[in-house]
């Protein structure tokens, strides 16, 4: 019996996630990740300013820090 027989039940083991049919081929997903959470980022913080107002700094800088790190949670959690 083959190592491939021994590692997959069935003799044609459907496509692992990221994987083309001919194998080797993998979805890239940095680039969209990243675009993807810089555009929540941006978003999250046009909602904080929508929502809060631009009355004092404090305000605003708390809402650029939600906004940042809610657009770095959204990137690492698409990778």
């Amino acid at each position: 019996m083959s190592a491939m027989a021994q590692a997959h039940p069935h003799p044609n083991p459907s496509p692992r996630a990221g994987e083309g049919r001919e194998g080797g081929t993998r979805v890239k997903r940095a680039l969209p990740s990243l675009i993807g959470g810089i555009f929540t980022a941006i978003v999250a913080f046009v909602l904080w300013l929508l929502l809060f107002g631009t009355a004092s700094a404090a305000m605003v800088a708390l809402g650029a820090l939600v906004s940042i790190g809610l657009g770095i949670w959204i990137r690492l959690a698409d990778l």
